[in-house]
């Protein structure tokens, strides 16, 4: 069965530190299809006529912390029941990495290191792992991660015997407002960049992270030392200075 994993990125700087995060989601056509009838229904039932978009959200609930709970604890009933999703989230710290570019200019940028660490949701079906143009990659609307992958892919899959890249079908950008699954992974990544940002949404990121973390989820933050400590964040094709 086709694997469809979807991409949203938050970079906002607007907090006490500077954060750019790098979500996905990765399920099968058929969990995603339930997906879309429940968030309908969803939508509907707390008046969200243009979809939920959690800065948004966050900015014109700011006085009722009720709603707040409403909305998010009912978005959390619906996806926790829908697990196997694989989900992964990489926050990284983005004076940290400028500090170790400037040491070492083999550090790759901070979008293929986003990209490189979520990947780590995306898979087939058991028995499928071989098996080409088995999964679509989704991102929001024109995002640079989005770019970084595509260049890559498309290079890689010209040559022979390569692994991922024949496996992917296709990398393609999409609204939103058309496909719900963007509007679930913008609400887990936009919760662990506030997290790092301003540090006041803990209760409604352990509603989302844990059932995730306890299905083979990833979260993860990435400041000097852990960047530092990766060999895979850094180019081999010249000598540092």
């Amino acid at each position: 069965m086709p694997v469809k994993v979807f991409f949203d990125g938050s970079w906002n700087s607007d907090g006490n530190r500077r954060i750019t995060t790098l979500g996905a989601i990765c399920a099968t056509e058929s969990v995603w299809s339930q997906l879309d009838t429940q968030w309908e229904a969803f939508l509907k039932n707390h008046d969200l006529s243009a979809g939920l978009h959690l800065n948004e959200f966050w900015r014109h609930s700011i006085h009722d912390e009720e709603r707040r709970e409403r909305v998010l604890g009912d978005a959390a009933r619906i996806l926790t029941p829908l697990m196997p999703m694989r989900a992964s989230v990489c926050s990284v710290d983005m004076n940290d990495h400028k500090k170790l570019k400037a040491e070492d200019s083999r550090l790759i940028d901070i979008e293929s290191i986003c990209v490189e660490r979520t990947f780590l949701c995306v898979g087939t079906e058991r028995g499928e792992e071989r098996k080409p143009n088995s999964i679509v990659l989704y991102f929001d609307e024109n995002e640079d991660f989005m770019h970084k992958i595509r260049r890559v892919w498309l290079n890689k899959r010209k040559q022979p015997n390569v692994g991922w890249p024949k496996q992917i079908a296709d990398i393609v950008s999409v609204s939103s407002s058309t496909y719900y699954a963007i509007q679930v992974v913008d609400l887990i990544t936009w919760l662990d960049h506030r997290h790092y940002t301003h540090g006041d949404v803990n209760n409604y990121r352990s509603w989302f992270q844990f059932p995730i973390q306890m299905k083979s989820g990833h979260f993860d933050f990435l400041d000097y030392g852990k960047m530092k400590s990766e060999p895979k964040f850094f180019r081999q094709d010249r000598k540092s200075h």
